[in-house]
């Protein structure tokens, strides 16, 4: 009786000893070897025309390896593109599937833990955390002013831009802390009043009013640069801005730039009117 040989797949490994920060971890490799072979990206490489009329399908690990038409004119027999990830703006989605082939992702998996890390970047900036412990820490440090103060998060107004699976969770977070909630969505949500939140159709109309502004749109040709000179004018020269989304999302350079500034209670200010923005990202 012969046995079934397992589809082939195309991937990348993750191999942190050798400095590949890209491709699939090894916890992974094992469950995706339980249904399939693999071969890696640089045993293709070397010999295409071995391997490449039997891989079915092609295993992404953080963006590797790159799905382009060079590839895919490789990989007649191709059906999918597994993509271990939530977003998928680093694939070209028509090209691939002009090719006939499907793609797919990793949505939901990463909610809470994504809404976790806004919150705690939210807290680390709105109450100074990290610089306050690299203080306490100072070997040069000898004593505490006892007048010492951080900013408020309790009570204060937090802006949410994108009001999607990720930012209901934040809003249910924030509202632990008596957050007033307000959020600027592509439209307004049916059940905004049971997240506790306030609907602005407008970004600029909103941000004025924020004292914390959180970012957790998807990447598209729409929301690129979202944030920039504009809207950093609009907001209060106190405001703490986070980024828990893509980073092409704002124009970073306009952060450092702000001309309104405010008095700094950490005792790491290196000047005395340095601006309250806090810019904290994760792209």
């Amino acid at each position: 009786m012969t046995s079934l040989v397992k589809p082939l797949v195309l991937s990348s490994f993750h191999d942190r000893d050798k400095g590949r920060m890209t491709g699939i971890p090894p916890f992974a490799v094992e469950m995706i070897e339980k249904h399939f072979r693999i071969v890696w990206i640089e045993d293709f490489n070397a010999n295409p025309e071995k391997y490449g009329k039997e891989v079915v399908a092609v295993f992404m690990g953080t963006k590797q390896p790159t799905v382009d038409k060079d590839l895919l004119e490789k990989l007649p027999n191709l059906k999918i593109v597994a993509s271990m990830s939530a977003g998928y703006n680093h694939l070209d989605i028509p090209l691939i599937r002009s090719y006939g082939v499907r793609v797919s992702n990793t949505p939901y998996v990463l909610d809470n833990a994504t809404a976790d890390l806004g919150m705690a970047l939210l807290l680390n900036a709105g109450r100074e955390l990290y610089s306050n412990i690299n203080f306490a820490m100072s070997p040069g440090t000898t004593h505490f002013d006892m007048n010492l103060m951080s900013g408020d998060v309790s009570g204060t107004t937090l802006g949410i831009v994108g009001m999607g699976r990720i930012g209901c969770k934040v809003a249910e977070r924030a509202r632990a802390f008596n957050m007033n909630i307000l959020y600027h969505n592509r439209s307004k949500r049916n059940d905004d009043s049971a997240i506790g939140a306030t609907y602005y159709s407008k970004l600029n109309d909103m941000l004025p009013h924020c004292d914390h502004i959180i970012i957790t749109l998807p990447l598209t040709a729409e929301t690129n640069k979202i944030i920039g000179a504009q809207q950093f004018k609009l907001m209060k020269s106190t405001s703490i801005l986070i980024n828990i989304a893509r980073g092409a999302l704002w124009t970073t350079t306009h952060s450092y730039t702000r001309s309104h500034t405010a008095k700094s209670n950490s005792p790491l200010s290196t000047s005395p009117t340095q601006s309250r923005y806090h810019v904290t990202t994760r792209c």
